[in-house]
């Protein structure tokens, strides 16, 4: 099982660097638990296959720190539907 720790972790140096969604980042993504759906010029990321709640990120990062800064996000989005499924 992974820690809240460990997946923060994880997901900063999955998304160092991030310019664009490739294959194998999206396969890594699907394999923490997250649902990956492209868009035209965005893309909906989901926590767990729960549509209720999701991160939607640019298809070319523009910004240095846009891996960081999605990074985060996701880490948030993880983190609050482990607490909706705490509650359930």
């Amino acid at each position: 099982m992974m820690t809240s720790k460990d997946l923060h972790q994880t997901l900063k140096a999955l998304l160092a660097g991030y310019r664009h969604m490739t294959a194998s980042l999206k396969r890594r993504l699907n394999d923490l638990g997250f649902q990956v759906v492209a868009g035209r010029k965005h893309i909906k990321i989901y926590w767990r296959f729960n549509r209720s709640r999701c991160c939607v990120i640019s298809k070319t990062a523009s910004d240095y720190k846009a891996g960081r800064n999605m990074a985060s996000r996701l880490y948030h989005l993880a983190i609050a539907g482990q607490d909706d499924l705490k509650a359930a």
